[in-house]
């Protein structure tokens, strides 16, 4: 704002003094002379009416400011994202679940070895109870089934293959859940006398597999239930008061319930 109310009197000056006449010089104010050398006192000294200043040059000059600035990085490392979690596609949910069902249809040693984890675990309070022939022990009917995955294949390896249907399949970030039926649980068991069809759940939660592995997860949890009534009907270690189609008999209607005594190796896939 100053450098601009400079400029505008300087060029008004200007105009002025090229507006000017040029005839005769104006007079010089100079009091000395208008009293022509008397002494100068308050009653003699006199003063032209007015006193004109001429401007010949005006001199400018201009002030230019340099500002340096230096930016300083507060840090020379890129920012990393945090690691995002590997999450279980449609296509990958549909390999699990098919693991599951090989389990118990196929099972092998080598599937285990490669859709397991080492410290696999397998709840099934369903499998519990059969395992207990009905009764509340001496297995932790609340307990896991089997802790590890050498424990799972001891035990499943030694089992039936029975016949396996998957129903509907859902999954999550880190989990596969299942409803799945089998219409020939008893397969292969020798007490075999019914196939009511047995519909079971299951929820089977997996962690990202090491590099180079056969499947992109395996599986560490498997908790499981099933309609454990109809199981022991269909192994005849159980006789309902109603209507049964037997599979070499008649079909039977008995008030009888019979006691279950349970065999361990009927204990049916672990599922």
């Amino acid at each position: 704002m100053r450098f601009a109310t400079t400029f505008a009197t300087t060029a008004a000056l200007a105009a002025s003094t090229l507006a000017a006449p040029a005839a005769e010089p104006a007079p010089v104010c100079n009091p000395q002379s208008q009293n022509q050398g008397r002494p100068a006192t308050a009653a003699t000294m006199t003063f032209p009416a007015t006193c004109t200043a001429i401007v010949t040059s005006v001199a400018t000059s201009t002030v230019v400011v340099t500002k340096t600035y230096t930016h300083i990085p507060s840090s020379t490392r890129v920012p990393s994202l945090p690691d995002q979690p590997k999450c279980v596609t449609d296509e990958d949910a549909e390999v699990i679940a098919d693991i599951f069902r090989l389990l118990i249809q196929s099972y092998s040693d080598e599937l285990a070895l490669a859709a397991l984890t080492e410290d696999f675990v397998d709840w099934a309070s369903s499998v519990n109870i059969l395992m207990n022939g009905g009764a509340q022990f001496p297995k932790n009917i609340t307990g896991p089934t089997f802790s590890g995955r050498q424990a799972f294949m001891d035990g499943q390896g030694s089992q039936p293959e029975i016949p396996f249907t998957k129903l509907h399949v859902f999954h999550g970030c880190d989990s596969v859940s299942m409803n799945w039926l089998t219409e020939r649980s008893a397969a292969g068991q020798k007490t075999e006398v019914a196939s009511i069809p047995v519909v079971g759940n299951v929820i089977l939660t997996v962690v990202p597999a090491e590099a180079g592995s056969e499947y992109n997860f395996r599986i560490n949890n498997i908790y499981s239930e099933f309609n454990t009534a109809a199981w022991i009907v269909n192994l005849g270690l159980f006789t309902p008061a109603g209507p049964v189609n037997y599979l070499n008999a008649t079909n039977t209607t008995s008030t009888a319930k019979r006691a279950i005594s349970f065999d361990p190796s009927l204990r049916g896939p672990m599922i």
